[in-house]
């Protein structure tokens, strides 16, 4: 079944606001090969964030794509031990590609990213620009929906900073970063001059 369905975006944006506020978040990752402790392996990065990642990879590599990995994973590891690898593996068949860069960034580098974004409507040329920042040290692959008024744009960040370009015949309402609250990260977006 559709195990999201039924998680409300307010419910998503408090989860996401909670993770935000643990001292942990840029503690650790949430595999941690350096904990010795067993009972230091749980945290609200453990659970929070691993279902964050779950939910991002599943927008990732689609739907389909998703539940035929973790099917494979299960069916393969049941009832034995199995490593973030392995279901990494799973997932790569099943989407046909490559995923080491999520990982490494989502599940074995500790934080997530902060963006700053200023937008501005330039009423001549018709255009809304788009100014992102990634403040953190090491910069993330960013796959960000963008909504613009009513209208869904979608863009790659992997740059410290992005100027974006889009048509726009009036000045939109509202300009939204992850409208459908589907990426873990911090955001700061204002109005006002480039």
């Amino acid at each position: 079944g559709d195990w999201s369905s039924d998680v409300c975006s307010s419910d998503l944006e408090k989860d996401r606001q909670n993770i935000f506020r643990s001292p942990l978040l840029n503690a650790s990752p949430v595999v941690d090969t350096t904990i010795t402790d067993i009972n230091k392996v749980l945290s609200i990065i453990t659970y929070q964030k691993a279902s964050w990642v779950l939910h991002m990879l599943r927008r990732e590599v689609g739907d389909e794509a998703f539940q035929k990995g973790v099917r494979s994973y299960y069916s393969k590891f049941r009832d034995r031990n199995a490593l973030t690898s392995d279901l990494k593996r799973e997932l790569e068949q099943a989407a046909g590609r490559e995923l080491g860069w999520f990982f490494d960034q989502w599940v074995y580098r500790a934080g997530a990213p902060l963006l700053e974004a200023r937008w501005t409507y330039d009423n001549k040329r018709k255009e809304v620009k788009i100014r992102i920042r990634q403040t953190n040290a090491q910069l993330y692959r960013i796959n960000l929906d963008i909504g613009i008024g009513n209208r869904l744009e979608s863009v790659v960040l992997k740059d410290k900073e992005s100027i974006l370009t889009f048509k726009s015949d009036e000045k939109p309402a509202e300009i939204t970063l992850d409208p459908g609250i589907s990426l873990l990260f911090q955001a700061k977006l204002e109005y006002g001059k480039l």
